[in-house]
């Protein structure tokens, strides 16, 4: 790991994470320090550039604190070594969680409020996610460097712009972010990341491993197979069965906005180990309480009269809905018995996923999908069984 001396501004590394660092969070711009401006000392090329500004205000800032080092991203990572990329990446929500202090530089914020924090580009970038919740303490600064606060006491302002819930975020600095993520949903996590953006799409799925506790092989060109193995990779690590709960057609995700609105939902109580998801050679299987479920579907401007009714399996996960645990989420699936397996199904693209209530068993609920002018009705009957779901 390289630190930037604030004294001298040279690099200088480290074997070890027991020396104090602040650390740097910024939105990239055109004119960034680069490490080759940096190896030998802050180069003439390197003091040119625009965002050598930003490097100065950083190192200003923590020394008038009394931190020796800062680590900023830009400037002391050698991104032509991909060896020393991947290892960064993968190693990075640990740098942030180990600092002692975060800057957030919001280059398009002022404290006097004329251009307000809400409205900061910062919150809208895939890699600042993981910068605003994995350190213990977060300083926020506007263009000038003038503090306009710190996450803790700013938790409830920045909830409301992030969606990413108050309590996280006014952590004390002694509570392990680690031990806070485990009590979050994948669904939920996965919510904080859904308006947010990034300038690769491989970045997508990379600025969020840390945040999973998950690590990959960087492959720049795959595009979104990227976040597919991301999936995969959380899915080997926890049977959270949310990690289906987005409004995709595929059996996981195509990209993090899949999962907008889906901040309230909790993981499930500890249940048997044959109940979860898991990855096999074959694919994706989901274990859970299922039963037969009749879809009845009526076509406009006779909605009154049933158009035809197909059989589907209503599959529920073990979820909850914050504030109402007598709700579940669930899933319903086609049979794919072509080849006789009678438990390989396909997810319903006409439901990405249902909210079942306590009284659903017997009752009718109306669905209305506005895409293909079709409404439809579902009538679960009672639960089955756990089954093992295989699915394509």
């Amino acid at each position: 790991m390289r630190l930037i001396n604030v004294k001298t501004l040279e690099l200088e590394s480290f074997d070890r994470y027991n020396t104090p660092y602040a650390i740097l969070s910024h939105r990239w711009g055109p004119e960034e320090v680069t490490y080759e401006d940096m190896r030998a000392g802050p180069s003439d090329t390197a003091r040119r550039k625009q965002g050598f500004a930003k490097i100065q205000g950083a190192c200003d800032t923590a020394s008038g604190l009394g931190y020796d080092y800062v680590w900023v991203d830009t400037c002391c990572i050698d991104k032509s070594s991909s060896a020393e990329l991947s290892e960064a990446i993968n190693s990075m929500f640990d740098w942030y969680r180990q600092t002692w202090v975060c800057f957030a530089f919001l280059d398009d914020v002022t404290a006097d409020g004329q251009m307000p924090l809400s409205k900061s580009l910062w919150f809208t970038r895939g890699w600042t996610l993981q910068e605003l919740i994995a350190p213990s303490e977060v300083v926020f600064y506007d263009r000038t460097w003038k503090k306009i606060g710190d996450r803790r006491r700013m938790s409830r302002e920045l909830a409301e712009v992030t969606r990413i819930p108050a309590a996280l975020l006014a952590r004390l600095p002694v509570d392990p972010v680690t031990d806070w993520l485990e009590t979050y949903s994948i669904a939920a996590k996965m919510s904080w990341a859904s308006r947010r953006e990034t300038t690769r799409i491989e970045d997508q799925a990379y600025c969020l491993m840390g945040l999973f506790g998950v690590h990959l092989p960087l492959l720049y060109g795959e595009r979104h197979k990227s976040f597919r193995r991301l999936q995969e990779a959380i899915v080997r690590e926890t049977p959270d069965m949310s990690i289906l709960l987005h409004n995709g057609r595929e059996t996981l995700a195509y990209r993090a906005s899949s999962f907008m609105g889906c901040g309230d939902v909790e993981p499930g109580p500890p249940i048997e180990e044959e109940f979860g998801v898991v990855i096999t050679s074959s694919g994706l299987e989901l274990t859970a309480l299922t039963c037969p479920a009749k879809v009845v579907y009526y076509n406009p401007p006779y909605e009154d009269r049933p158009a035809h009714q197909e059989v589907r399996i209503l599959a529920l996960l073990n979820c909850n809905y914050a504030g109402d645990h007598l709700s579940r989420p669930a899933l319903l699936y086609r049979h794919a018995g072509d080849d006789g397996n009678a438990d390989k199904a396909i997810r319903d693209a006409d439901f990405p996923f249902i909210r079942i209530n306590s009284g659903d068993e017997t009752g009718e609920r109306v669905y209305n999908f506005a895409e293909n002018k079709v409404r439809s009705s579902l009538r679960p009957v009672k639960m089955q069984n756990p089954a093992t779901i295989h699915q394509t």
